[in-house]
């Protein structure tokens, strides 16, 4: 793994992202979001205990521009895909988002800063009140997708780790490799970790919360053969949150890890999992063992608990449920997927709510 230094975003790029969303939605008439002190915006506090987070795959939401990265659906003149159909997602995602009313939103599949851009014209314009003024997003150079986060609280910090390791198949298990052959890495997104302080009436001093949103790998290509990949990303997150924890920040780790969570390793503690860091392990707990919900994902018939939340510190959960109603599902209650095609649908995952209490 990179160190540390290497692996952040630069200050400058993130301050211009929060600077840049933040001065727009005052201007528009959101002053209420803000305080202002000597031409100077700074975010008021929260004044209540528990946080509210959604967390979204939403299935290759691409803009309505060429980039060539644009997966084949999408590119070419052969594509049913325009900017009629872009709009008419930006505009249903935007209606969700004010429908759901979580304090923080944290999606997948995100293709670019200009889309980020539209949900934010698109929410100041059609409602009032707007209440997401802080936006980020990261995504490996080159890659097609990437993650973003909509928040109504300023972050203090925000990091992109990359990653970048070296790996060889470590026994004879994999049917396309034999033992000891180095393996080449895929593509990884960057672990997003974001970091804010509470302050309010309701709590005992500043409360101080480590966010961090992943897009695991697929297991397109094998299950076994993509695992090691996977592994690599949980001792990346587990050594993130472990440092979290070590500089006085609850953890809370969410997003579409591409594995159930019958494929953790479980802690003896009760609702617990344990992430295996790259020396020892982390436990976590996770609010699927408590869940009566099948899962957020559906292939090949069957439900998969792959979309996920884990928690450390001071930090409990309070709510947990899959969103399963509305337009985003279908008559059978699966997720509704979006075919490009046709301009139907909404994502192959269902958005998955939380809610934390900060203890």
């Amino acid at each position: 793994m990179k160190s540390k230094d290497s692996l952040f975003i630069s200050r400058k790029e993130i301050f211009s992202a929060f600077v840049f969303f933040s001065m727009f939605f005052f201007s528009c008439g959101c002053s209420n979001l803000f305080e202002s002190s000597s031409g100077i915006l700074s975010f008021r506090k929260a004044e209540e205990s528990d946080l509210t987070i959604v967390s979204w795959n939403l299935q290759t939401f691409f803009d309505a521009a060429s980039s060539g990265n644009e997966y084949e659906d999408f590119l070419g003149k052969k594509s049913k895909w325009t900017e009629e159909k872009y709009r008419e997602r930006v505009e249903k995602l935007c209606s969700y988002m004010t429908s759901m009313k979580a304090d923080i939103f944290c999606f997948m599949e995100v293709e670019n800063m200009a889309v980020i851009q539209d949900i934010a014209n698109t929410l100041q314009t059609g409602i009032s009140g707007m209440s997401w003024p802080y936006a980020l997003f990261s995504k490996e150079e080159g890659a097609s997708l990437g993650c973003a986060v909509f928040s109504r609280y300023e972050p203090e910090s925000f990091f992109a780790h990359d990653l970048s390791c070296k790996a060889a198949v470590p026994t004879e298990a994999f049917s396309s490799f034999a033992a000891g052959d180095p393996l080449s890495q895929p593509a990884l997104r960057p672990l997003m970790e974001i970091r804010f302080s509470f302050s309010s009436s309701d709590l005992q001093g500043e409360k101080k919360v480590a966010l961090f949103v992943v897009h695991w790998k697929s297991k397109s290509g094998g299950a076994k053969e993509s695992e090691v990949w996977r592994n690599c990303q949980e001792a990346l997150l587990a050594g993130r949150i472990e440092k979290a924890l070590s500089d006085g920040y609850s953890a809370v780790a969410c997003g579409d890890f591409n594995k159930d969570l019958a494929e953790f390793r479980y802690s003896r503690n009760p609702g617990s999992i344990d992430f295996k860091g790259s020396f020892h392990h982390v436990t976590v707990s996770s609010p699927w063992f408590d869940s009566s919900d099948s899962g957020s994902y559906f292939y090949q018939d069957e439900w998969s608990r792959i979309d996920h939340f884990f928690f450390a510190g001071d930090v409990s959960c309070s709510s947990f449920h899959v969103l399963c109603e509305g337009d985003y599902v279908t008559s059978g209650g699966i997720p509704y997927a979006y075919d490009v095609w046709t301009g139907r649908g909404v994502s192959d995952h269902l958005p998955v709510f939380c809610q934390l209490c900060l203890e």
